[in-house]
């Protein structure tokens, strides 16, 4: 009876008493896993897309993206007021 208190147990026949006994000891935890570099996208297209403006960047070439409005755009009136005014 001794050795089990001595144990952290509790008294043989008794009830457990909150407080009383030392409870599980914790497990470690385990580390999280390294972040990978360089930001790529698990999706396969935008990955694509971003493989070929890194590969224009390194020659020097222009960069894809949004294509180049005609000079004489205007937007139709029912979306210019979802836009804030124009600084210029």
């Amino acid at each position: 009876m001794m050795r089990q208190l001595a144990a952290g147990g509790g008294m043989p026949g008794m009830p457990g008493i909150p407080g009383m006994g030392r409870g599980k000891k914790a497990k470690g935890k385990q580390a999280p896993p390294k972040k990978a570099k360089g930001g790529r996208s698990g999706n396969p297209a935008k990955r694509a897309l971003e493989q070929r403006q890194a590969e224009a960047r390194a020659n020097g070439e222009v960069v894809p993206g949004l294509p180049d409005l005609p000079e004489d755009f205007e937007l139709p009136e029912e979306l210019k007021g979802l836009l804030p005014p124009s600084k210029s």
